[in-house]
């Protein structure tokens, strides 16, 4: 498992299964490193899967900015009868997301 402390990374889009597409992700996902989010999220969705996973289990931090590329992509996902999972451990984290309401839009997993 990836620690936030260690530089922001977002891997290559991989196919998990017949209907699920995942992005990895760890480190602090902010300002610096959204274009890189964006990309392998739109990378991903050009496989039109039924699910859109973001693997985040190593990001300790997270901004608005990614949060509003996650916002958009789930939109889009939904728009073509998908979803988008965002896989979370971090308590912190998942505060934001459920004070925000987020979690009403992009389904997450511990």
């Amino acid at each position: 498992m990836s620690s936030a402390s260690e530089p922001p990374s977002i891997g290559k889009p991989f196919l998990l299964d017949e209907r699920t597409m995942v992005v990895e992700a760890s480190g602090e996902l902010d300002l610096a490193v959204t274009p890189q989010l964006r990309d392998a999220l739109d990378e991903a969705e050009r496989h039109h899967p039924e699910v859109l996973r973001v693997e985040a289990s190593g990001v300790g931090f997270i901004d608005s900015t990614a949060l509003g590329v996650l916002l958009a992509a789930a939109h889009r996902a939904a728009e073509h009868g998908g979803r988008l999972q965002l896989v979370c451990g971090s308590p912190a984290i998942r505060r934001v997301l459920e004070m925000t309401m987020i979690d009403r839009t992009i389904d997450v997993l511990p």
